[in-house]
């Protein structure tokens, strides 16, 4: 802490835009002017102690809401739900499914397979 010696009418520059005047000394009492920006806050010490306190009091004081409130949804009317999805694999005494062999694994190829094979992909070359 920088300490000084001033008389009355006396004063300290600081920052070059703030200036402390001692205007008056009463026994124990010293009253001092100040000049500064105006976007500079100036406090009492004790008042500025009361502010930071009464703040810090304000923020950990509940708001008495615990809970949030409760949304407000549309009601959805009831929509029938789709069929699911099941493949039918061919009976077990389809000629196209051997005897022993699952569905997924029968290939089964025919001359009019490959004819619409063809038909179907007409730059692709099979061999018949």
């Amino acid at each position: 802490m920088l300490v000084l010696t001033r008389k009355v009418n006396e004063a300290i520059v600081i920052g070059g835009n703030i200036e402390l005047r001692i205007t008056r000394i009463d026994g124990d009492t010293v009253k001092i002017g100040i000049e500064a920006p105006r976007e500079i806050p100036i406090f009492r010490k004790e008042v500025l102690t009361d502010i930071v306190a009464s703040n810090q009091s304000a923020a950990m004081k509940p708001t008495g809401q615990t809970t949030l409130p409760r949304l407000a949804l549309p009601k959805l009317s009831p929509q029938a739900k789709p069929a699911a999805f099941k493949p039918v694999p061919p009976p077990a005494s389809s000629p196209l499914r051997p005897p022993g062999r699952p569905a997924a694994q029968t290939v089964i190829s025919t001359p009019e397979s490959h004819e619409r094979h063809q038909h179907q992909c007409p730059s692709h070359r099979c061999g018949p």
